[in-house]
């Protein structure tokens, strides 16, 4: 039986080629995976590639059709790259420019009788043309990575015969961002600069619970695939499912990846990983405490209303292993 699922595993054969530069069945041929049930060959531990792409695509090559993703739609949104992780020497700059720039809008408008100001002593290494230089590049970031993400969509759905060039285009537009990367890297000023011209902070800094409550109401994530699917499906009785109310509990790490998501609430299976696997993308800023988090998901009549808290917080083991 032919049907999108094969579609699928062909589309995952390419781009595994594509991203790895071999292929993923021994013998180049699925004769070894169909006659002898053996799996695909797993990504290599060398790649650059985010482990997360790498699961999605080995999950589109197993050979039972049932452990394939049900919708193509799925597999594309796993596909989708995570943000770009700065050095936390970058981040450092980015954070004091903008306590500064907020601190010194702050104490303007608060002073009615303000002195007479005096012209500050210019700071080597920081000037108006950096910061529009970062902005640029990371909006140059922006626009690439929405290219990449067009161009993985068109490698899906475009005829074979167009698969070539769609790959090298594909190569070339990751080329481009890892080259724009590295030169924001580079934009970044020395520490005793930056230290210079961080102001004294009159208020405590919000909690890291807070700030991973603002970033989770802030982020670009959205659950409307996973209902639609679950709604055109219909329950033991024949009648459409139209309510649901879910319970996703999950960990957000030291360094703002959340893990250990587990969804409850709903029978049905799909449902619940398409559920706890968005709100794992969501990008947190990162703390020194492991926080639990439990996400109420509420969809009734196609509305959704999702409301986040935070249940617990608890300290990092020190380690000297580096898992990134």
């Amino acid at each position: 039986d032919i049907d999108a699922r094969a579609d699928q595993f062909s589309f995952c054969v390419a781009l595994y080629e594509a991203l790895y530069g071999t292929h993923p069945l021994v013998g180049n041929t699925s004769v070894a995976m169909l006659d002898k049930s053996t799996p695909a060959i797993p990504p290599p531990d060398s790649t650059k590639v985010p482990a997360s792409i790498g699961r999605a695509i080995m999950r589109g090559l197993e050979r039972d059709r049932s452990k394939r993703f049900p919708m193509m739609a799925q597999l594309m949104s796993e596909l989708i790259p995570p943000a770009p992780r700065f050095t936390p020497r970058v981040a450092a700059f980015a954070a004091s420019t903008m306590v500064i720039l907020l601190a010194g809008a702050v104490v303007f408008a608060m002073r009615k009788d303000p002195p007479s100001p005096t012209a500050p002593e210019p700071v080597p290494g920081v000037t108006q043309d950096l910061v529009i230089t970062i902005n640029e590049l990371k909006d140059e970031i922006k626009r690439l990575n929405r290219e990449r993400n067009d161009l993985l969509k068109k490698l899906a759905e475009g005829p074979a015969i167009e698969v070539k060039k769609l790959k090298n285009e594909l190569a070339e537009k990751d080329e481009q961002i890892k080259a724009l990367v590295k030169k924001l890297e580079d934009a970044t000023v020395p520490p005793q600069v930056v230290t210079q011209l961080r102001p004294p902070v009159a208020k405590k800094a919000p909690s890291q619970a807070l700030l991973v409550m603002n970033a989770f109401t802030q982020a670009d994530f959205s659950l409307d695939g996973c209902f639609k699917e679950w709604s055109e499906r219909r329950d033991n009785e024949g009648k459409l499912h139209t309510d649901a109310n879910i319970m996703v509990r999950l960990v957000v790490g030291s360094d703002g990846v959340a893990h250990s998501a587990v969804a409850t609430g709903v029978e049905s299976p799909s449902l619940r990983w398409c559920v706890e696997s968005a709100i794992e993308r969501v990008p947190f800023p990162p703390g020194p405490d492991l926080l639990d988090l439990e996400v109420a998901v509420r969809y009734s009549g196609g509305e959704k209303n999702v409301s986040p808290r935070v249940v617990g917080q608890r300290k990092t083991a020190g380690s000297t292993l580096d898992l990134r």
